[in-house]
């Protein structure tokens, strides 16, 4: 989780264990849990005042620098509350920019479970979509953040982004120690988008890995939440979501990808673009051979 100033850990606390992590072949993912941009810094809807209804605007900012969006701000073109959200996102993209320098890609999560209205960014349909898309236009064009694998879980269909906004769906799942495949909810996920990948962002319990297999439902990943989900505070594994043997079961499948079944990506990625270089060179020498034998015999003809 990237957090923000209201919580214990800082950002660059977050970047070292996630560069420390990707050096030990790790995907690194963070959900940015975003304290709403004022001074009480809340997450939930009703422990704030900050209405994101009021941040939304026409002027088209995703690409302009602070100071002129608060230069539009005076002229009373945007809103305070508008320059706060900006103010924000910019803050977070510098630290996210450490990772892009490194080569680290990132499975990045913003504006979750949106459509349950517990948070300040759900309280608002059409004002959702507009922040996820200011997002990811000045993070992408702006900030120039190509490392980002954009990922939507807002947990309704209204609530969809669109395909070009966003790399994979996803969906947080809790649901008192189900262990089905949970395929209703990949069905449903599918029936947003069939062109993505397909996540289960959060559960309370890792499903069975068999009814997985039965039912065909393969999660590009499970996140298996923290904290009370997977230890008690006494340190031992809270066996009510997974017992030891499920994990057990779930970690050693051939099914199942860990870290040290994962390809060298930075090296796959050299060598997918060698490959696309090399056929792409052989397309064009076969282009310019068959142009060549083309007006050879054009020419014999006119002989």
């Amino acid at each position: 989780m990237l957090a923000t100033e209201k919580d214990s850990i800082t950002t660059d606390t977050e970047m070292n264990i996630a560069m420390d992590w990707a050096s030990k072949d790790g995907i690194v993912g963070y959900m940015w849990h975003w304290a709403a941009p004022d001074d009480k810094r809340e997450y939930y809807a009703d422990q704030t005042d900050f209405d994101i209804k009021k941040a939304v605007t026409k002027e088209n900012i995703a690409e302009l620098s602070l100071e002129d969006i608060k230069k539009l701000q005076k002229d009373g073109k945007v809103s305070k509350e508008c320059v706060a959200v900006v103010q924000d996102i910019d803050t977070v993209s510098e630290k996210l920019s450490t990772l892009r320098d490194e080569g680290i890609a990132v499975l990045w999560r913003p504006l979750h479970e949106a459509s349950n209205g517990d948070f300040w960014w759900g309280n608002d349909k059409e004002a959702y979509k507009w922040l996820w898309k200011l997002m990811y236009e000045r993070q992408t064009k702006y900030h120039k953040l190509n490392n980002l694998i954009w990922v939507w879980s807002a947990q309704n269909a209204d609530w969809y982004v669109g395909d070009e906004y966003c790399d994979v769906l996803s969906c947080d799942v809790y649901d008192d120690g189900n262990k089905d495949a949970q395929v209703n909810i990949m069905l449903f996920l599918q029936s947003i988008s069939k062109n993505k990948p397909i996540a289960m962002s959060e559960c309370g319990s890792f499903p069975d890995i068999q009814s997985i297999a039965d039912e065909k439902a393969m999660w590009a990943f499970i996140g298996q939440w923290g904290g009370n989900y997977l230890m008690t505070d006494d340190g031992k594994l809270a066996e009510e979501n997974n017992t030891a043997a499920e994990l057990i079961k779930m970690y050693n499948n051939n099914l199942t990808l860990t870290r040290d079944k994962l390809p060298d990506f930075t090296h796959l990625a050299s060598s997918i673009k060698d490959t696309e270089e090399k056929s792409a060179e052989s397309k064009k020498n076969d282009s310019s051979k068959a142009d060549s034998k083309a007006k050879k015999e054009n020419t014999s003809k006119a002989e």
